[in-house]
């Protein structure tokens, strides 16, 4: 028989628990089989690893100091993911920062990471009480799978994972008026 793995199915060694049939199995000389008890099981003899679940994001940090940041300033946007990853070839992850401007950061050559980095450059007129990401999006034709090949289909943020639930940077880029 053959068996298809549904999303959300599971299993670091498949294993059978169980044999139905429906009829009459027999041999060749008309032997019907009595016994549907398991001897050596499919775990025994094979190293069979299911991944039916999809890798989703798992959080939104940043190593940068919390302070408060100015024109021209780098800060390190950081995305972390349910599991290991790769970005399709020549794509893009795309995140969309709360800077009054909704600045992006487009990160770039993942490839089996759990996490990734960008930086978000401050440019004159962005500003922000407490940087926080609005939106997670791939470039057009861009997909992020993981190595049994489920693409990332929901890019939300997790409650209490975003930038702003860990860091407290402060963008102003307002000069002082004389």
């Amino acid at each position: 028989g053959t068996y298809t793995v549904q999303a959300g199915d599971v299993s670091s060694d498949l294993t059978v628990k169980s044999i139905a049939v429906s009829g009459t199995v027999s041999d060749a000389s008309d032997q019907a089989m009595v016994d549907f008890s398991i001897g050596a099981n499919l775990a025994s003899s094979s190293a069979i690893v299911v991944d039916g679940v999809a890798p989703t994001i798992a959080r939104v940090k940043s190593a940068s100091t919390n302070t408060t940041y100015g024109t021209g300033a780098s800060i390190n946007i950081k995305v972390n993911f349910s599991e290991n990853v790769t970005l399709s070839s020549g794509g893009s992850l795309i995140v969309t920062l709360n800077s009054a401007t909704d600045r992006t950061v487009n990160i770039t050559g993942i490839v089996n990471e759990t996490s990734e980095d960008g930086t978000y450059t401050v440019q004159e007129g962005d500003a922000s009480n407490d940087l926080s990401v609005t939106n997670i999006a791939l470039s057009s034709g861009a997909t992020l799978s993981d190595a049994a090949g489920n693409a990332m289909s929901s890019f939300s943020i997790p409650a209490d994972s975003n930038l702003s639930d860990f860091n407290a940077i402060i963008i102003n880029t307002t000069k002082p008026s004389t």
